[in-house]
């Protein structure tokens, strides 16, 4: 009997002995999974911390690309694209404290065929940003695009045979302005690259210019020269194509305009007529403003953007002013169609019409083309 007493507090002490580390085991093990839990929670949080951290990052550099040349942005500040050091770093810099943490951003070119990684041919351009935060790390990259445009004058002529009619006080100058708005007729000169007055790529050319010192650029006065650069009719159509499938504003049919607002500084608007256009009374707008056929400026007018007169295959194209026509940007005009008695001309530029290149108005033209076409997060 004693020996099973004995037996007995021998197994009973065992089973506790078993139970103690089994509970030992699930405790500990409970703590492990519950420090697991609490890292992969914590890894999450800083991860989704540093993921935010790189989009800040990729929203910054959307706002200034979108406003900026891509050639300019990947040349860097220096712009000198061969001094590779600071290519595709955007004016904030290569690191920025965000948040608790950092992002990096660069712009670089796509693979767009031209062997050149710092200079783009096709309107595209990578925008990759790393954010990082408290120990870890996100990679997001988007392709963003914008229209093409790279402008060699103030006013560009695409036609086999052109003419440029100039009289009253009107002036064309590639020399880079930006409008004033307290002082309306004072505009400021600003810093950004000059450019011809008037590029046309005619073979038959008529010109009756009152006064040739008032058409200045970068080269001779007056300051008109055949050279295009890269604006082809085929490009721009493009372009056109693609704007008026987004346009703002339609007018269909011949349109008169007797006052209003296309657009302003602040919201730039695509503005598509598919016909003639005038303007009578007090008019101001801000972006593409893209004609059919002719456009006719009889009262006052003050555009900050690009104008597109004539592009398309059946839109023949001519600019008349003899009123108070105030464009700050650049203008294209085009009479790719035989059937038009006339050619693609400034006809009548009388008044005070006065076309500026302008870096600024282009740029608020050109930011409504900008967009962004693909997205990933780059896993480590």
């Amino acid at each position: 009997m004693k020996h099973l007493l004995e037996d007995s507090h021998g197994m009973a002490m065992v089973c506790v002995i078993f139970i103690a580390s089994i509970l030992l085991t699930l405790t500990g093990a409970s703590l492990l999974f519950s420090q697991m839990e609490l890292k992969k929670t914590s890894n999450y949080k800083t991860g989704t911390s540093a993921f935010h951290t790189a989009d800040a990052g990729i929203e910054s550099a959307k706002a200034e690309v979108s406003s900026k040349s891509f050639d300019a942005v990947l040349a860097g500040a220096d712009g000198n694209k061969s001094n590779t050091s600071d290519n595709g770093v955007l004016s904030f810099g290569a690191s920025v404290s965000f948040n608790g943490g950092t992002y990096e951003v660069r712009v670089t070119d796509n693979d767009d065929g031209d062997g050149d990684a710092w200079h783009d041919t096709d309107g595209k351009v990578y925008i990759t940003s790393t954010g990082r935060s408290s120990g870890s790390t996100r990679v997001v990259k988007i392709l963003v695009s914008r229209a093409n445009l790279n402008f060699n004058a103030a006013v560009t002529v695409i036609d086999e045979k052109c003419e440029t009619e100039q009289g009253g006080s009107a002036t064309i100058t590639g020399l880079d302005y930006t409008y004033n708005p307290a002082q309306q007729n004072n505009p400021i000169r600003a810093s950004g690259p000059d450019v011809h007055a008037i590029a046309r790529s005619c073979t038959t050319i008529e010109d009756d210019i009152n006064k040739p010192n008032q058409i200045t650029g970068t080269g001779s006065t007056p300051d008109i020269t055949s050279d295009i650069g890269s604006l082809t009719l085929a490009s721009i159509q493009s372009v056109r194509d693609d704007l008026i499938s987004r346009a703002d504003i339609v007018y269909h049919g011949s349109t008169t305009l007797n006052g209003g607002t296309l657009g302003t500084r602040g919201e730039p608007k695509i503005t598509y007529v598919d016909d003639t256009l005038v303007l009578e009374g007090n008019v101001t707008g801000a972006g593409f403003l893209i004609v059919d056929k002719d456009f006719e400026v009889k009262g006052n007018f003050t555009y900050e953007g690009v104008i597109l007169v004539g592009i398309c295959n059946t839109c023949p194209g001519r600019m008349k002013g003899t009123g108070n026509g105030k464009v700050y940007g650049a203008m294209i005009l085009a009479n790719p169609t035989s059937s038009h008695d006339g050619e693609a001309e400034i006809e009548d530029m009388t008044g005070n019409s006065s076309i500026y290149y302008s870096t600024y108005g282009i740029g608020l033209a050109l930011n409504r083309t900008f967009k962004t076409i693909g997205w990933q997060e780059i896993m480590n």
